[in-house]
């Protein structure tokens, strides 16, 4: 009944990771979002989960308007 979810608790940071440079972060193990649409688009092309939610009809329109805006943005 229901879904197993597995929790991974890391240890605190007691720093100010605002402060802490790129290097750093990574380093602690913080992940961190994309940096730009087109790197949004490729994680988003390998989340099963969003496709499975959306289903694949929706899943691959959203991909091609947001593929295509970031195409007329870029240029």
């Amino acid at each position: 009944m229901g879904s197993k979810i597995r929790s991974i608790q890391a240890d605190p940071i007691e720093e100010n990771i605002y402060e802490m440079d790129f290097r750093r972060i990574t380093g602690a193990g913080i992940d961190t979002l994309p940096t730009s649409p087109s790197l949004a688009l490729d994680h988003l092309e390998s989340d099963n989960v969003v496709r499975r939610a959306l289903g694949e009809h929706a899943y691959a329109a959203f991909m091609r308007i947001a593929s295509a805006e970031w195409d007329l943005y870029r240029v």
